[in-house]
């Protein structure tokens, strides 16, 4: 439920358009945000505000794990693969499709037998992560103005 001005709540459906766009902006193929809404029960201000905190905490995130991606020591390579399974399970839950694909490739390439180029996995996983970031900011932005006309 969202209050709305004059005190009475009401629920967005999973199937609710951003500001009345397409349905590209909608629902944009990287992210399933409204599956995401879906499996929350609904609620869009549950999952405004799980948006939000995850806004607010992945630049420390990222500030840790780009580092790690960038030195070649074991034990650099097995925590970032632990910062990029919970950064893996943060964009499963959101929605965030293409990001949650690309956690899940650069943790599998951390912890391969085989020598990682991880160069251009940080390119890689960098866009990925800039997508999402980008379109997770609108989505919030859009429930949180239609929450409040």
């Amino acid at each position: 439920m969202i209050p709305a001005n004059d005190g009475q709540r009401r629920q967005i459906q999973p199937h609710h358009r951003l500001g009345g766009g397409s349905a590209a902006t909608a629902n944009p193929p990287e992210f399933d945000w409204q599956g995401a809404v879906a499996r929350l029960g609904g609620q869009a201000t549950t999952y405004a505000a799980l948006s939000r905190r995850f806004l607010d905490g992945v630049d420390a995130s990222l500030a840790r794990l780009y580092p790690l991606l960038c030195e070649p020591s074991a034990a650099a390579a097995e925590e970032a693969a632990q910062l990029l399974h919970s950064l893996r399970g943060s964009a499963l839950t959101l929605g965030a499709m293409e990001l949650a694909e690309m956690t899940h490739v650069a943790e599998a390439a951390l912890t391969a037998p085989e020598p990682l180029e991880r160069t251009a996995l940080l390119a890689r996983l960098s866009d990925a992560i800039e997508r999402a970031l980008t379109t997770l900011r609108k989505i919030v932005e859009q429930l949180e103005a239609d929450a409040n006309p």
